[in-house]
């Protein structure tokens, strides 16, 4: 079983390319994926230059939960930014802010990223079926930074929003 590291961070606005999709929905020719072949491709989102936090880090954010329809939400890949105007007027891009929240981070293993990160998600499934923590659904990320450069040896960082109130 995958020990996560227990943090906290501040507010956040991660904006960019977006889809509303199946939380579960990962894997080969599902709608995340299809979304990361539009962020691969030219008609990625990108943030003004005074509004990119840090733009050598990418984000999948998964967000706006639906519980009642089997876990609907808005999945943005992009970056984080400092404000709600991050992009050019009329660029199909959306900008959600996170609430300050603690965060259970889980750590893939060394891989192809499509292979470890749904490998990941699914030991995270079955890390709350037994955990202390609760997930709060307000808002959960996958962080790509220097650790996924290398496509056959991507280290990503998971972070699930928790809480530990029943």
């Amino acid at each position: 079983m995958i020990e996560p590291t227990i943090i906290e961070l501040g507010e956040m606005k991660i904006g960019g390319l977006h889809v509303r999709a199946m939380e579960t929905e990962r894997g080969k020719d599902s709608a995340v994926e299809r979304l990361w072949e539009q962020f691969r491709s030219s008609d990625r989102c990108i943030a003004k230059e005074a509004e990119a936090r840090n733009p050598s880090v990418t984000y999948a954010l998964y967000a706006e939960y639906n519980r009642s329809d089997n876990g609907a939400c808005t999945i943005v890949i992009g970056q984080e930014v400092s404000g709600d105007d991050a992009f050019e007027e009329g660029a199909d891009c959306k900008i959600v802010t996170l609430p300050a929240s603690r965060y259970a981070v889980f750590t893939t293993r060394p891989g192809p990223a499509l292979e470890v990160t749904a490998e990941t998600w699914s030991a995270i499934d079955r890390y709350f079926e037994s955990s202390a923590y609760r997930r709060r659904y307000s808002g959960d990320f996958e962080l790509y930074d220097a650790k996924s450069s290398n496509p056959g040896e991507t280290i990503v960082d998971i972070y699930i929003s928790v809480t530990d109130e029943p």
